[in-house]
């Protein structure tokens, strides 16, 4: 997953922002850089991500907002490997 938060935040005297965040679901990271979450969820919940940008002043803003995780979706089952061999017996004899 990438989400970028950068196109959120502005800087009026044109400086370059870096970005930080608090409440992060786990497995996900931001790019200070770029304002970009990437990674992949490995916990179920709901998460109250804040975003701060900075500029070169020390001067920031702060966006908050709600993350849901949801559980992975149930998955058929798979055969492992060949499968089950073929097999043989004879009447009258258990198995």
């Amino acid at each position: 997953m990438a989400l970028d938060v950068s196109p959120f935040f502005t800087d009026p005297d044109g400086d370059v922002l870096t970005f930080t965040a608090t409440g992060v679901p786990p497995g996900i990271t931001l790019n200070p850089v770029t304002g970009i979450f990437s990674g992949t969820f490995t916990t179920e919940g709901t998460y109250t991500v804040a975003v701060t940008a900075t500029d070169p002043g020390s001067l920031f803003a702060i966006d908050t907002f709600t993350w849901l995780i949801a559980p992975a979706g149930n998955q058929a089952p798979t055969v492992v490997g060949a499968g089950i061999q073929d097999q043989s017996g004879t009447v009258g004899v258990a198995a």
